[in-house]
């Protein structure tokens, strides 16, 4: 197997993982700014989610130019040459 390939569905397996545990990490701020009872409580937790979900919207990305390379590879379209 092209050693590309490899590596590329290792970091997307672990893009995927990441997505899964963000995705976790924004739901907890998002419940989180519903119980603080201060402003500064409300605002911390307002601008962590907005970091996560950033954050999140990065990982999708990244993953989606994994997945794009991935595809080409085997169906063997892009330069597959090693260097």
């Amino acid at each position: 197997m092209n050693p590309e390939i490899r590596e590329l569905e290792h970091l997307l397996e672990t893009l995927v993982r990441i997505i899964s545990k963000e995705t976790q990490t924004l739901d907890l701020y998002r419940h989180a700014c519903v119980a603080p009872s201060t402003d500064l409580g409300r605002l911390l937790c307002q601008q962590l989610g907005d970091d996560a979900e950033a954050h999140l919207t990065k990982l999708h990305a990244a993953r989606d130019v994994v997945q794009k390379r991935l595809d080409e590879l085997r169906h063997g379209k892009g330069d597959t040459a090693e260097g």
